[in-house]
């Protein structure tokens, strides 16, 4: 058997609905009540879906850094692969 939840304030709505409240006052109170459950799991989505949307931005930015760097080394081998000739050593460093 389940205990009810005594003393215990929860933000959820009310199960009954506030336009079948007999007194105004309470009514207005579990319509506010409603009001603010609804816009704190509007908050908590809207900090979840930042939060998600900029791992994806700096995944991507890592993704784009590791893209140019392939097209930087490609585009210097692409004149040796035109030709039959093969890839000169790297270069030394002159003194």
């Amino acid at each position: 058997m389940r205990r009810p939840d005594v003393g215990v304030r929860r933000l959820t709505m009310t199960r009954r609905s506030p336009a079948r409240l007999a007194d105004p006052a309470e009514a207005e109170e579990a319509a506010w009540q409603a009001v603010l459950v609804a816009q704190e799991r509007l908050h908590r989505a809207l900090v979840e879906h930042r939060r998600a949307a900029e791992e994806l931005f700096r995944e991507s930015a890592a993704r784009a850094v590791e893209d140019a760097e392939l097209v930087r080394n490609f585009r210097a081998l692409l004149p040796y692969a035109t030709r039959r000739t093969r890839i000169p050593p790297p270069r030394r460093p002159q003194d």
